[in-house]
């Protein structure tokens, strides 16, 4: 175990109490009882890196170093009057001593501290706790420390003897150490031997498999092409008999084009004479509409003469009623020989409202008959305008007839000249399809005795192959035990 390892936690430790202690102090109760803190904490701090530079002998160090920081802090609290921590800072530097599984030395640990606790409660009459703390707590509190040092006791001896025990175990397995390291040393000089053999046989093995390998290679791109001819005499064999069908197929529809052409031409033709028929007819219907249209209008402005005398008839009206009133008026004012005239005006009003009725009734119905012109001369513009666009589209219509006509006629020559062209190609594609026929039995043959030797070849290339798969297991066996006899 290093145990000035241990030693350089433990002064690392008590400096950082130290510097922790002395900031507290500092902050909470001022510079003087900080600078105390520091004094006894430092000293300490001091103390116990001079013992571990100065290499003083690993048992004392192990003493003196945890006790370093039990002294300063029982120093601080005499000089406090008592601290309720200070057992805790003792059950820590307890657990310092532990560290170095020492059993010798955390005895006599515990001893100087007993007897330092004892002796400053007691012999001194400083007690530790405090002076309204009683001194049985503080037996107790110490009572309670040496139990705790008995469990650190026996956590230090059965740590130690792990220790032992694992130094023993230690020195046995650099005896099987030694031992196995000369097994090695056999393993590798028979691993090299074995591998600078298989080396050689395997460089033989290779050389023989990549000669092989190349031939085969060359008898399969033989095959390869061979094949591909064949496969490539037979598709085109294939394709002429499939090409020399499409041929025949389209002969006979270029037969039933042409006479559908015919059949065509002929309903163009005709068709065009009824358009003819019918553009005569759309020129009649073209008259009729504009003469309605006329015909309308003038009924319009008729309408509107007569609705100018019924304006004039309910004037008249109105004039002749108010006459009337004006008249039975001076009537009345004559007595009883005006009476006569009183009846007569009193009839002449009556006539003059039935008139008025008369004219507004009329005049209701000319407003109706009005409206329906309008509408009437608006359909008629509307059907003038259509008959004008339906002309127009005939028109297009016969010209697209004629030149359909045409085109057709052009059409049946150039099937004409393609039944010759059929027949030709008809004739070529027979006498080459009989040459495929022959190259294509002669292809198969060739690919079939290639096949064959292929197949020797291939054989042959795996049966290498397995043997330099099984030297390469072999040398990969023999590097293992290389590498594992190089690691020992």
């Amino acid at each position: 175990m290093d145990i000035r390892r241990v030693s350089r936690f433990n002064i690392y430790l008590i400096w950082i109490f130290t510097l922790l202690l002395t900031a507290q102090a500092f902050a909470l109760t001022g510079t003087d009882r900080g600078l105390l803190v520091f004094a006894a904490t430092a000293g300490a701090g001091v103390v116990a890196s001079a013992v571990h530079l100065f290499r003083v002998h690993t048992r004392v160090a192990a003493i003196i170093i945890p006790l370093c920081p039990a002294v300063a802090v029982t120093i601080l609290t005499i000089i406090e009057g008592g601290s309720l921590r200070i057992f805790i800072v003792y059950m820590v530097t307890c657990c310092m001593a532990a560290l170095y599984f020492n059993r010798m030395t955390l005895m006599i640990y515990i001893v100087i501290l007993d007897i330092m606790v004892v002796t400053c409660n007691f012999a001194f009459n400083s007690p530790l706790m405090g002076g309204t703390i009683p001194a049985k707590e503080a037996i107790i509190q110490l009572g309670m420390i040496n139990i705790g040092m008995i469990v650190l006791y026996f956590l230090t001896k059965w740590g130690n003897d792990y220790l032992k025990s694992a130094s023993k175990n230690e020195e046995k397995a650099m005896t099987f150490y030694e031992e196995l390291k000369k097994t090695f040393d056999m393993v590798e000089q028979t691993a090299v031997t074995l591998n600078e053999n298989l080396s050689n046989f395997t460089g033989y093995t290779e050389l023989a498999l990549q000669s092989s390998e190349a031939v085969t290679k060359g008898m399969h791109e033989m095959a390869k092409g061979t094949e591909e001819e064949a496969n490539a005499v037979t598709s085109i064999s294939i394709m002429m008999k499939q090409s020399r069908d499409k041929l025949k197929y389209m002969y006979e529809q270029s037969k039933a084009i042409e006479t559908i052409s015919r059949e065509v031409d002929g309903i163009a033709q005709e068709n065009g004479r009824e358009i003819a028929d019918m553009k005569e007819r759309m020129g009649t219907i073209n008259s009729a509409v504009e003469q309605g249209l006329q015909t309308v209008s003038e009924l319009g402005e008729s309408m509107e003469h007569i609705r100018n005398f019924l304006s004039s008839i309910t004037g008249i009206a109105e004039q002749t009623n108010l006459l009337a009133l004006n008249a039975a008026i001076e009537a009345a004012r004559a007595g009883e020989a005006g009476k006569g005239f009183a009846v007569v005006a009193d009839e002449i009003r009556k006539l003059s409202d039935e008139s008025n009725k008369t004219a507004n009734e009329i005049g209701q119905i000319v407003t109706a008959l009005q409206k329906k012109a309008s509408v009437a001369v608006e359909t008629a513009r509307m059907g003038n305008a259509s008959v004008i666009e339906g002309s127009t589209a005939v028109e297009k219509l016969n010209h697209s007839i004629d030149n359909m006509v045409e085109s057709f006629g052009r059409m049946q020559n150039y099937i004409q000249s393609e039944f010759e062209s059929v027949n030709e190609i008809a004739g070529l594609f027979s006498e080459i399809d009989l040459h495929l026929e022959n190259n294509a039995a002669i292809m198969q043959e060739h690919s079939a005795t290639t096949e064959e030797i292929t197949g020797t070849m291939d054989e042959q290339n795996m049966k290498i192959g397995e043997m330099v798969n099984i030297i390469k297991n072999i040398e990969k066996l023999s590097a293992d035990m290389r590498k594992l006899a190089g690691q020992k």
